[in-house]
């Protein structure tokens, strides 16, 4: 979130964010700060992120199947 988006919240109300990741790097701090947004955030597990990941690599082999099927990818295999 760059600092022209936190203003944009700012202005339509928002007080507080609160995020679900590993990390807050991809958020301008110092905005936050600037514009009294407060933050917070929820760090995932290790093991939370590796069950997670083993979820979804059925549903993206799933995916990539149905796509190669119906001839939707047309590059080179």
């Amino acid at each position: 979130m760059n600092h022209e988006l936190l203003i944009l919240l700012k202005r339509n109300g928002v007080k507080f964010i609160n995020i679900h990741s590993i990390g807050y790097d991809h958020i301008n701090i110092k905005a936050t700060k600037v514009l009294g947004i407060g933050i917070s955030n929820n760090p995932y597990s290790v093991s939370s992120i590796a069950d997670f990941i083993s979820l979804h690599i059925p549903v993206s082999a799933k995916t990539y199947h149905a796509i190669n099927k119906d001839n939707f990818y047309k590059g080179e295999r």
